[in-house]
């Protein structure tokens, strides 16, 4: 039987392999791996654990759910949905199961085993889900203790690839690089881009953006970061800011004053060393002085009506 759950609470989860935590007034929590990839045949089974942390002075009461998502196709954040659609993927501990409360008693650690088992009836494919885990102070805690009772949800992603995980059938290439043709001379070059992976599952992005000029000179180089891209998906490449190393999905090369053409090339790496595969794209950017340009043909404008106007006013 699937219980549909329905999310109210805002869960932005970011396929990520650090520590989420989820903070209120009563509730401090923290779960580890907020994601987690696995890879199976039909006849193989795997077991892997959650770690739950309460880190709070009141006991809590927990219930796990597990949910399909979908990805946006750019930002990388999962889309929960209200349901799960597999069925080989269950919790072990004897008294923990999907849809049904436990407590999680203060400073205490508790470990949530999942055990995936697919079978010969499963689609090979890239299975997406989200185990998520609604929390909320203990029934058995008094109102006058907690006051206002809230609640907060944390979840843990989990990606798995059900089939022949050794071959790879695509590739994974830049579908779409957004830019502008012409550009004003004194403003810089920007440029984002979004990648599609066309194999079944999961592969971190790898490679480089550049900046020539119109001799190809390299003038910049931007080491894209290794983002997941999952199976049949896409999504925004980035990389670190050089000043804060905060991560942009905006391209950015800037120079006091640009001129002619300049050229944008991304090329993208797979990050299997055994299959040499490599996707290049480049696209051709014109940097003019253009508001010199309106303000000379302005300037050019007015001084040829002014000396029409004299020069009819002297005739007459």
């Amino acid at each position: 039987m699937k219980t549909k759950l329905l999310i109210t609470t805002a869960c932005s989860l970011l396929l990520t392999t650090h520590q989420v935590i989820a903070q209120t007034n009563e509730i401090d929590l923290t779960i580890y791996p907020p994601t987690q990839f696995i890879e199976l045949e039909k006849d193989q089974q795997k077991t892997y654990t959650i770690e739950l942390t309460q880190n709070g002075n009141l006991p809590l009461e927990v219930t796990p759910h597990i949910v399909d998502f979908i990805p946006d196709g750019e930002t990388g954040n999962p889309q929960l949905q209200g349901t799960s659609s597999v069925d080989f993927i269950k919790i072990t501990n004897p008294n923990i199961s999907f849809d049904r409360p436990f407590q999680l008693q203060p400073n205490t650690t508790t470990k949530i085993n999942i055990n995936i088992d697919p079978n010969d009836n499963n689609i090979e494919k890239e299975y997406l889900n989200t185990i998520v885990f609604e929390t909320r102070p203990s029934s058995q805690t008094s109102i006058i203790q907690t006051g206002t009772k809230t609640s907060a949800i944390i979840a843990s992603n989990l990606i798995i690839y059900v089939g022949d995980f050794s071959n790879y059938t695509g590739e994974i290439y830049i579908k779409n690089l957004e830019t502008a043709s012409l550009v004003e001379s004194f403003r810089p070059i920007k440029f984002s881009a979004i990648a599609f992976n066309d194999n079944p599952k999961s592969v971190p992005l790898s490679g480089k953006a550049k900046i020539y000029d119109w001799q190809m000179n390299q003038l910049a180089e931007y080491e894209l970061y290794s983002d997941i891209v999952l199976g049949k998906s896409s999504r925004l490449i980035r990389h670190k800011n050089d000043i804060d190393q905060s991560l942009s999905s905006e391209f950015m090369y800037e120079e006091p004053f640009l001129f002619g053409p300049y050229t944008i090339e991304i090329e993208l790496t797979n990050p299997d060393p055994n299959i040499q595969q490599t996707f290049t794209i480049r696209k051709r950017v014109l940097a003019l002085p253009y508001s010199i340009l309106i303000m000379i043909m302005i300037a050019t404008t007015g001084y040829v009506l002014y000396r029409y106007i004299l020069v009819k006013k002297v005739r007459y």
